[in-house]
């Protein structure tokens, strides 16, 4: 019985935050961890959750310290002994424990500053920038009917430097403008001292070491005290690159640009209304205003009881009065001439009178209860849509707290921070500020043998600490850079591989965003980072639950596109639907949603319980997996076949090249190039290759390469800058050799 008291004292006991401004109470045992009455005694001052950035953690009451002094050994320090140092008097430095500074024994220390600057002079990163699409003060282009036109699969670079022209809201100099004792206002740039005030200074921090990659932790106060050491005195380069702030005073100063936040999948198909909610719980129809007055009728109590009702007339009872007043008169007559005949019809008349007063007794019963149970109905009705109601608030609290927030990130470099080559989780886009400094990046178009080389060089041990570039290189692929300056924005497609160098302490705005012109890409990234076994921290939150939510807001948004027509016919219906959507949308995204189809049709039948955990609550996921790629095989066939119709030319079949003979070993290098595209022969028949340079064998040389039909070896041959053709490597090694000498 005490126990029981106990535990339900220990759920009504409240605490209250002493932080200035705040006062809010809180249900101590619903904190994280939870927090009992003997526990809230000892805090001095209790802050929560939402004040802790801002005014530091509790802080609990001073033991009282006996006189007797006692020796304290710090047992982790003598477990490393590098770490002591008695200066010669026998004592150790305590500073390593409290320092924030990560150990230089904890992973291979490189100088990537030097490291790059060795591939730059050898001409190992394209600087040409032909990779990118550069708009200078034509930044109006860029729009959601760009991306539909064009697509999005290639960095795009703003040389301008009006963020507003992109909708981009930015801090400015007003933003921390001080008043003065003689009331004139002087203005102060945006710095991190602002960025730690706005989001909290006591806020923990993931902060990277540049010469490790490994990560430590730091409150924004201590960042800011960091960065303003001057770059020569500080012993270590440390970088932040995780700020995310939107739920911060920070995050209402800042917009990301609105070409990002048009696409967004997060904005446009996370519920975040009743109304949403209700069209995922399977609730789109629409309260008449008969369904209101009648609620209305009766909350107020204006439904007209049994009582205050007219008398009804018993019609029903009056005919079988009729019928059964015949009776007896037939009766009466046959008896006319008895005795009893007078008793017979008196009977008669007064079992008529009682038969009539029941049944009007029972018909009003009925009708009375009849109503008693309407009125309960609509009482249980009411009852059942408030719980209804308690039932989607607590989902939209949950939905809440469960939306990814990934569009508003602050990026704080110290010079000569590096980041290594990474993709961005889930196959996001980014839009990119550079506030204040400048950036280098270094990009890897996605291809699939470049994403192969990067997953085993992520993973593969005996590589880790290979320069990617060099692999990519040898590999024959590109890596381009491009340099950021201060005021530039640029905009990163989905899956492309990169890293970022910083020359000088820089102040970076950015963010992240899924959209559904890279859908095949960013769902290619989603399965490469389950192969390398990303950890879950680093990557995008919830990403299942929102591709859920995109593709069942696809579906709802397409329904209306065949016509509302109900007497249509289901065939013509489908088929004016699939021709609408075709119309609307180009092949790149019909293709991206027949990607999504596939990947959640294998979602909707997994037995994994983080599969099963991200279906959004009350939707039947089976349904709009099917119906989502159904409609989409019907969408990209039609679009192919749209596509075949428009090309009106005929089409020549496709056959192999045939073997080379010794009277055509040598051919001109403008023939070989042609051939290698498209080679028409007398019969009509078109032999398909592909032609691939090989500079390992020096400059000019490529190969020619003729797929065979399945099951066979691929014919190729290789061509010198001359025009030679020779069938095996080592005859054109041998070839290049002598033409060096």
């Amino acid at each position: 019985m005490s126990n029981k008291t106990t535990k339900e004292e220990d759920e009504d006991f409240m605490i209250q935050c002493d932080a200035p401004n705040c006062g809010k109470w809180y249900y101590a045992h619903e904190q994280s961890p939870p927090i009992t009455p003997q526990q809230a005694s000892q805090y001095e001052k209790y802050h929560c959750e939402e004040c802790i950035p801002y005014h530091g953690p509790s802080t609990f009451k001073t033991r009282r310290v006996g006189l007797r002094k006692r020796k304290r050994i710090n047992f982790v320090l003598l477990n490393d002994p590098g770490s002591l140092d008695d200066g010669g008097n026998g004592s150790y430095n305590e500073t390593l424990l409290t320092s924030n500074a990560v150990s230089t024994n904890d992973g291979q220390e490189l100088d990537f500053g030097s490291i790059l600057n060795q591939r730059t002079n050898k001409n190992i990163f394209n600087t040409e920038n032909s990779f990118l699409l550069q708009l200078n003060n034509n930044t109006e282009e860029l729009n959601e009917e760009y991306a539909m036109k064009f697509g999005f699969n290639r960095p795009i670079l703003f040389d301008n430097k009006s963020p507003s022209q992109l909708g981009l809201r930015l801090p400015t100099s007003t933003t921390t403008s001080v008043v003065q004792d003689d009331g004139n206002t002087t203005t102060k740039p945006f710095t991190y001292s602002n960025v730690a005030k706005l989001v909290g200074p006591y806020r923990r921090i993931q902060v990277i070491d540049t010469s490790t990659q490994l990560t430590t932790t730091y409150t924004l106060d201590e960042w800011v005290n960091y960065l303003n050491i001057p770059s020569n005195e500080r012993e270590r380069i440390l970088n932040v690159i995780t700020l995310e702030f939107s739920q911060t005073p920070l995050g209402e100063l800042v917009n990301e640009p609105q070409f990002a936040r048009s696409l967004d999948f997060v904005y446009m198909y996370w519920p975040i209304c009743v109304d949403d909610l209700k069209c995922v719980n399977g609730d789109d129809r629409v309260v008449s205003d008969m369904d209101i007055n009648c609620k209305e009728d009766i909350i107020t109590g204006s439904v007209k009881r049994l009582d205050e009702s007219p008398p009804l007339p018993p019609q029903q009872l009056v005919e079988e009065s009729n019928v059964m007043d015949d009776n007896c008169k037939e009766d009466t007559t046959t008896t006319s001439n008895s005795s009893e005949a007078t008793l017979n019809a008196t009977d008669c008349v007064d079992n008529l009178e009682d038969l009539a007063a029941a049944t009007v007794a029972t018909a009003i019963q009925e009708t009375k209860e009849q109503q008693d149970n309407e009125e309960e109905d609509i009482a249980q009705q009411q009852q059942d849509n408030e719980e209804d109601e308690d039932d989607i608030a607590q989902q939209l609290e949950d939905l809440n707290k469960e939306q990814p927030r990934v569009a508003k990130y602050c990026l704080m470099s110290a010079a000569g921070s590096y980041t290594d080559f990474h993709v961005d989780f889930g196959g996001t886009s980014v839009w990119y500020h550079v506030y204040h400094g400048s950036k280098r990046f270094y990009f890897i178009e996605p291809t699939s043998k470049n994403l192969k080389i990067y997953s085993k060089w992520a993973t593969d041990k005996s590589i880790k600490y290979q320069f990617l570039p060099d692999i990519i290189k040898a590999s024959g692929g590109e890596v381009y850079e491009v340099t950021l300056k201060q005021g530039q924005t640029m905009f990163i497609a989905s899956g492309w591989i990169h890293a970022v160098y910083t020359p000088q302490d820089s102040l970076v705005f950015g963010g992240n965003f899924v959209h559904e012109h890279s859908l095949e890409m960013q769902l290619t990234i989603y399965r490469l980072e389950k192969q390398m076994k990303v950890g879950n921290q680093y990557k995008f939150p919830n990403y299942q639950k929102l591709m859920w939510y995109v593709a069942f807001g696809f579906l709802r948004k397409i329904k209306s596109m065949g016509g509302d027509d109900k007497e249509i016919q289901d065939d013509q219906y489908q088929q004016r639907q699939v021709q609408a959507i075709c119309s609307t949308y180009p092949p790149h995204i019909l293709r991206g949603y027949l990607a999504l189809a596939k990947e959640l049709q294998r979602w909707s039948s997994s037995r994994e319980k983080r599969t099963i955990e991200q279906y959004p609550e009350n939707m039947n996921v089976s349904k709009v997996a099917s119906d989502l790629g159904s409609l989409m095989k019907l969408c990209t066939g039609a679009s192919q076949l749209k596509g075949k119709q428009q090309d009106t030319k005929p089409k020549a079949k496709v056959a192999t090249l045939p073997r080379p003979t010794e009277s055509s070993k040598k051919i001109p290098t403008a023939v070989v190039s042609s051939m290698a595209k498209e080679t028409p022969r007398q019969d009509g028949v078109v032999q398909a290759a592909r032609l691939e340079d090989r500079p390992e064998l020096g400059p000019g040389w490529r190969v020619n390469i003729v797929s065979r039909k399945v099951g066979k070896k691929k014919n190729y041959f290789y061509v010198s800058p001359s025009g030679e053709r020779v069938r095996t490597l080592k005859q054109a090694k041998d070839i290049a050799a002598k033409s060096m000498h």
